[in-house]
């Protein structure tokens, strides 16, 4: 009896406790929310000047220094954000606006930053390399530590212009943030809501760091920028010499896909994007059905642009197309309408093979494999890059055939005449052939 009396007094009183830690809970919670809000509307708000475009480059005046911070590498290969701020900065530079460019980020950000720059004609000693500028605020009040007062160009996302130029305010930089974008980015979402409580921390670290960085370069000074070091992950230059043993050729002439303009289509634009067409952060698939619309391959389904938003994407599954129109009049920003089939790779395997009737063929990545694989393939075909699950990890075009390799073309991390039979089986499981040149659908 006493037992039970006991227990029940116990429940009596952690009934309240619990309701009182669940009222305090939902206070700190609001509490939280509301100064999330007051910081958001203090850094976006505070900042009503016109933006800057690196489209309208002509426009801009010379400064001395561009900042590049740092985004995701995967292998020393730069990513997408990466690339549109390295690229920015790059033409900042041939454009005399900037005499240096100052990356920062994490131990393998900088390195492979400093890396492209060089490969894209960038001196050695106009680069700055600082490993400890982790984050925005860190970069450039490091930045003012080591360069004092000079003129400088801030080179990111549209996303972020308003905390950057918030934070370059508070810490005392003359300069300007420059919009790098070029395409449209993966998750969105995720980043419009990283952004929204990013701005807390942009509020809060001027105030508790007193506009002076967390590690000095009295500490941990900028590093030395090694030398450069050519990546096989990556292609350099704007023009590639083709392999000896490259042919291009049609084997079926009469039908209604032209190889050689596929092929001419994909060289043309594997390291130049055409602005005809939108562009989107994993462009492998729009990529290589814009090669086939100008091989010949038609067109399929109603298109139209809105002329309120900037893109829109049709998700029927027999639609297979991508336009663009000049909805605010002569000279103004394109808006594009595509579909899934034109741009999502799984959804374009399935329009191809299931409604439009084309052969897929898959082989293993083994030296048995390859040679079948070889045997198979034809230029202006359609090639696969299959996980170990079976899953689609990448395609591109088939540009040439050697002897011993396969040669293709392809976005995301882009590549033109490519050696496809280079890939190790670790890293793509099989090869698929979407038969495009010679192969009539069912």
């Amino acid at each position: 009896m006493m037992s039970n009396a006991k227990d029940k007094k116990q429940e009596s009183v952690s009934k309240p406790l619990m309701l009182y830690f669940l009222i305090v809970c939902i206070i700190v919670g609001v509490f939280a929310m509301v100064c999330s809000a007051i910081c958001y509307g203090i850094v976006h708000l505070s900042n009503q000047e016109e933006k800057n475009y690196i489209a309208n480059i002509e426009e801009l005046s010379p400064k001395a220094i561009a900042i590049v911070p740092g985004t995701a590498v995967q292998e020393g290969v730069i990513t997408a954000k990466a690339k549109d701020r390295l690229l920015a900065a790059i033409e900042l530079y041939e454009k005399g606006l900037v005499r240096k460019i100052v990356v920062s980020g994490d131990v393998e950000e900088t390195p492979s930053m400093s890396q492209y720059l060089m490969a894209k004609g960038v001196a050695y000693g106009d680069i700055g390399s600082d490993e400890h500028g982790v984050d925005t605020y860190d970069t450039l009040a490091r930045v003012q530590e080591k360069y004092g007062d000079k003129t400088y160009y801030f080179c990111t996302q549209e996303l972020y212009v308003e905390r950057a130029q918030y934070l370059m305010n508070q810490i005392g930089l003359d300069g300007s943030v420059i919009c790098v974008d070029t395409m449209y980015y993966n998750e969105a979402g995720k980043s419009l809501l990283r952004e929204y409580f990013a701005a807390t921390k942009a509020v809060l670290d001027p105030l508790i760091y007193r506009n002076k960085p967390k590690k000095s370069i009295k500490e941990r000074d900028f590093i030395e920028v090694p030398p450069f070091e050519e990546n096989p992950h990556v292609i350099y230059a704007d023009e590639v010499e083709r392999p000896d043993d490259y042919q291009v050729t049609d084997i079926n002439p009469k039908d209604n896909y032209d190889v050689k303009k596929a092929v001419e289509y994909a060289c043309r634009y594997a390291l130049d994007h055409n602005p005809e067409y939108p562009v989107f952060e994993e462009n492998c698939t729009n990529f290589v059905s814009q090669c086939l619309v100008a091989g010949g391959i038609s067109m399929q389904g109603e298109k139209s642009t809105s002329k309120e938003k900037r893109y829109t994407i049709a998700d029927g599954k027999k639609d297979w197309y991508s336009i663009s129109s000049d909805e605010e009049g002569k000279g103004g920003s394109l808006h594009y309408s595509t579909t899934n089939n034109f741009i999502n790779t799984n959804a374009f395997i399935e329009y191809f093979t299931k409604e439009s009737g084309y052969e897929l063929s898959v082989y293993p990545n083994d030296r048995k494999g390859k040679l079948a694989c070889l045997n198979d393939i034809s230029s202006g075909d359609v090639l696969i890059f299959f996980g170990e699950d079976g899953e689609v990890l990448h395609i591109g075009l088939v540009t040439g055939i050697g002897k011993k390799n396969v040669y293709y073309c392809g976005n995301t991390n882009d590549r033109r005449d490519y050696g496809a039979f280079k890939t190790s089986q670790k890293e793509y499981a099989q090869f698929g052939i979407l038969h495009m040149s010679g192969k009539e659908p069912n």
